[in-house]
Order: C-alpha cells, then sequence, then structure tokens
C-alpha cells in the first residue's frame, strides 16, 4: 500500500516537474501576444498621426492653388496663367513675407516679378515658366507693371472661396495623387460648445504631385466624383411594395406577420378534405 502511495506521488511529481515548463512556454507567449498587439498598436497609431500629419502638410502646399478654385489641367503650360500666377502671388503673401523689403504706394506693395517667379516654381515645379499678366480676383486685382516689372499688391484682407480638406493620399512611382474635398469657407458653423463645424465639400479634384529635387510641385489638377462611401448590407430580403401609402417597416416586417383568417380557413378546409 505503502509503495503504491509512493508511486502515485512519483507520477505526480513527474506531471507537475513536466507541467512547469509548459506553463512557462504558455506565459512567454502570451507576453509575446501581448506585446506583439501592443506594438500593433503603437504601430498603427502612429501610422495614423504619420498620415494625418502628412496630409495637414499637403494641405498646407496646395492651399494657394486651389483656394480661388483655378480651372483643371493636366499640363501646367496649358493652365490658365492668369490663375496660376494668382496661386504664386497668394503663395508670397502666405509666407513669412517681410513687408518692409517692399516699396509700397497708396497702401500698395510693389512686388518684383523675380519673387513670383520663384513662388511659381515652387509651386508647379522648376521647369514652370510665367507669362506675367494682370490678376482680377473676387474684389481684388493685382496689376502688373511690364514696364517696371513688378506687381502691383493691395494690402488688403481677401477670404478664399475653398479650403482644401486631402482625404486619401495615393503614392504612384514618383508621383503622389491627393483626393481633395473643396471645403467652402462660407459654410462653415459653430456648434453650441464653440468648436467650428467642418461643411461637407462641395466638389472633389485629385491633385498630382511631382517629385523634385526640392520636394515636389503640382503638376496637374483632375476634376473627380466624390469617394464612395461604404453601406451595411441589409440582412433583409426587400418585398415589393403593393400599395402606395406603405412605410418601409411594414414592407420589411410583413413575411413575419401572423397568419390570416382567410390562411387559417383554408388550411383547416384542406385538413377535412384529407380526412
Amino acid at each position: 500500500m505503502e509503495k503504491a502511495k509512493k508511486t502515485v506521488s512519483a507520477r505526480k511529481h513527474r506531471r507537475n516537474k513536466a507541467a512547469l515548463p509548459v506553463g512557462i512556454i504558455v506565459i512567454i507567449f502570451a507576453v509575446i501576444g501581448l506585446a506583439a498587439v501592443i506594438a500593433g498598436i503603437i504601430f498603427g497609431v502612429g501610422k495614423l498621426t504619420d498620415q494625418s500629419a502628412k496630409k495637414s502638410e499637403y494641405e498646407s502646399f496646395i492651399t494657394p492653388v486651389i483656394m480661388f478654385d483655378p480651372d483643371p489641367f493636366d499640363d501646367v503650360t496649358k493652365g490658365n496663367q492668369e490663375q496660376l500666377i494668382n496661386a504664386a502671388i497668394w503663395a508670397l503673401l502666405k509666407s513669412d513675407l517681410d513687408t518692409s523689403v517692399y516699396a509700397t504706394d497708396d497702401g500698395n506693395l510693389s512686388i518684383p516679378q523675380k519673387d513670383v517667379e520663384k513662388y511659381f516654381s515652387k509651386l508647379f515645379g522648376p521647369e514652370a515658366k510665367p507669362e506675367h499678366t494682370s490678376v482680377t480676383g473676387l474684389g481684388y486685382e493685382f496689376s502688373y507693371d511690364s514696364a517696371k516689372q513688378v506687381y502691383i499688391v493691395p494690402i488688403t484682407g481677401v477670404e478664399p472661396i475653398y479650403t482644401p480638406r486631402v482625404v486619401e493620399i495615393s503614392k504612384k512611382g514618383n508621383t503622389v495623387e491627393l483626393l481633395v474635398g473643396y471645403l467652402g469657407s462660407s459654410q462653415w458653423a459653430q456648434a453650441e460648445n464653440g468648436d467650428m463645424v467642418e461643411p461637407e465639400p462641395d466638389k472633389y479634384v485629385t491633385v498630382v504631385l511631382r517629385e523634385s529635387s526640392d520636394g515636389y510641385y503640382v503638376s496637374a489638377i483632375r476634376s473627380t466624383n466624390a469617394p464612395e462611401t461604404e453601406s451595411a448590407p441589409s440582412t433583409t430580403a426587400p418585398v415589393e411594395d403593393t400599395t402606395d401609402e406603405a412605410e418601409p417597416s411594414e414592407i420589411y416586417t410583413e413575411p413575419f406577420s401572423e397568419p390570416t383568417e382567410t390562411a387559417a380557413s383554408a388550411s383547416s378546409t384542406e385538413a377535412e378534405a384529407a380526412e
């Protein structure tokens, strides 16, 4: 009897010794799994943050181009030159501009055309050359003086028509395609808590950026459709509406309604006939 107890005790001891490394392995795998999950979350959050930062960077860059709703183009040389020069001047004005370096006259700045050409190249590429001309905008005018080779720019505040919102970023080789929504500047609303409520985009375009030695530049703007939104699939088969005033809820709940008296009578008649 005592020998049998020793045998059972020895077996339990061996099982406990075998269970120990198995338990350690399970704990190790659990820790690895937890670490992988945490790493995945951190990577996902980091990727999301990086994507948001990139969108903000692109929005800032294309704002002077988008703000006054330029015509689409596939080639800068075929774009509306007045609109492109307008974008270049606004890019200059929105930079850390030191107005003291420019001559002023009656509240106007005299900006040399070479400064406009510099920002034109930043926006539309090093090979892009503007065809200098006066610009007529909504409530303002940038007059070009060909004799002095300067733009006469009034110092005044102007509200842009649109604010760009980058929805998607797609990289293809040495180009980046941005799906951009146009947010109407006059359509922003304020919530009760004081936060600004972003409007729905009026339209969408694809802005094509091409890489260069200085970063990137706008090579094309193309009209595009609004992005498709995924909707949850219906789990109930639609039933044909035979009435003009039926509500959708009545249509979808009809197959699950209780049997009518006519159907019950028909069933009873069939049962009696069978007997």
